[in-house]
């Protein structure tokens, strides 16, 4: 059996401890895929998502090139360390408003993601509070274990 893993980056520190968390597992497993996942925040109002069109028109050419980068860099990073010759890796670009309604709806796209694992930056107090971090919103929303790694 396959089992998936969304892996959420925004190149903080924090989400570069839960993508060597990630790796540590996949090490572990037989066949695992991981999906790795960025969001970027549309500059004009859109249409709900879409896993078909995941991202499109609606953001500017340099957070698009911003974000493959990004994508690309933590793709090849966990490439080099899996030592798990049945893990499979892919990187996907996702375009929300909600970073978190992103990440949940592309682990449940195809009801068979097993986990979620992202950072946790760490905001405290007020802004916290008010907004809710994205790693919080997650862990109430998503139907699958999420696993939420601090720095």
């Amino acid at each position: 059996m396959n089992q998936r893993i969304l892996l959420a980056t925004d190149g903080s520190a924090s989400a570069r401890s839960a993508e060597a968390m990630a790796v540590n597992l996949c090490n572990h497993m037989g066949r695992c895929t991981l999906e790795v996942v960025t969001v970027i925040h549309p500059q004009v109002e859109k249409a709900a998502y879409s896993r078909a069109h995941p991202y499109g028109a609606y953001s500017s050419r340099a957070d698009v090139t911003e974000a493959e980068r990004l994508l690309s860099e933590v793709g090849d990073r966990i490439r080099a360390q899996l030592t798990n010759p049945e893990a499979k890796v892919y990187e996907q670009l996702l375009e929300h408003d909600s970073p978190a309604k992103a990440i949940v709806e592309e682990a449940e796209a195809t009801g068979e993601c097993g986990m979620i694992i992202l950072g946790a930056r760490g905001l405290g107090g007020f802004e916290s509070l008010a907004l809710g971090s994205v790693s919080s919103q997650v862990l109430h929303a998503a139907r699958c274990p999420v696993l939420i790694i601090k720095e």
